[in-house]
């Protein structure tokens, strides 16, 4: 057993007082230890641990002190502006060392903050480096899908001003009209489908998720002449109703990831409950 010596004060809220240390045989002179009281450790341990793992730290940092101190004595700089610091992405070392030439302020490369300022400069040099840029395959491609994808949603927006695209969204609502006058309507209040769709525990039927933004969704489309009552009432978020579109959900819902035969026979019981 080893007799470690400790004040007889201690404070009360960080240690007590307890076994002598089964591992290492650290004990008091009184015959007890002293641990931690928040996880009831040695604290002879810890320091032995601590120290472990400490010294290598200490030493590659007293090792790395000296060598920034060799290269600034060799090839000094102002060090109210710059620092040595970890090498860059680019591994612009300074002076062939193990280190980079930062800013104190922002901690960037001074090399990579040269060339960007370079890049953006109107000096002859990067004039023809910018000419040159654009004359390779690798700009041409990027100008060309960005004017494709200009080009794309400028047609978008006009066809979505035109008379023509209002006319269409007039006659597809009158088409869902018609239809859901031609098929059996279910009467049903507001509070009625809260009530239905507690039932299904206010998620997506399809992923699960909880949204305060559920939609309806019709097991049997109302194109396909699906009954438009609480039998027919799924909740759905935007993204699974948008998705499944006019599909039935036999058609539809097996294509998911979250698909399993026990969802969609929990959904049918619950409907022919309702």
């Amino acid at each position: 057993m080893q007799i470690m010596t400790i004040p007889d004060k201690f404070n009360l809220d960080l240690l007590r007082p307890g076994k002598p240390c089964k591992k290492h045989g650290h004990a008091l002179a009184a015959g007890y230890n002293l641990r931690l009281a928040s996880n009831g450790d040695c604290i002879f341990c810890k320091f032995i641990r601590l120290a472990h793992y400490r010294e290598p730290l200490v030493a590659k940092k007293i090792t790395l002190d000296e060598s920034k101190q060799s290269i600034k004595d060799l090839h000094p700089f102002d060090e109210t502006k710059f620092v040595l610091g970890k090498l860059c992405p680019k591994q612009h070392a300074y002076y062939q060392s193990e280190f980079t030439l930062r800013q104190i302020a922002s901690r960037t490369c001074v090399e990579c903050m040269r060339a960007c300022v370079l890049r953006h400069s109107k000096t002859p040099e990067a004039r023809q480096k910018r000419k040159l840029y654009k004359q390779s395959t690798k700009y041409k491609n990027y100008e060309a899908s960005y004017k494709r994808s200009s080009v794309e949603l400028a047609t978008q927006k006009r066809w979505r001003r035109s008379i023509k695209c209002l006319k269409y969204q007039a006659a597809y609502q009158a088409y869902r009209r018609a239809l859901k006058s031609s098929v059996l309507n279910l009467l049903f209040t507001r509070e009625d489908l809260v009530d239905h769709f507690g039932k299904f525990g206010n998620r997506c039927v399809y992923c699960g998720t909880t949204t305060a933004n559920l939609t309806i969704d019709h097991v049997t489309p109302i194109s396909k002449l699906g009954i438009n009552g609480l039998c027919n009432i799924v909740p759905a978020c935007k993204s699974c109703n948008c998705s499944k579109n006019a599909k039935s959900v036999e058609e539809w819902f097996p294509t998911q990831i979250g698909f399993t035969k026990r969802k969609l026979s929990k959904i049918y019981n619950i409907l022919r409950n309702s």
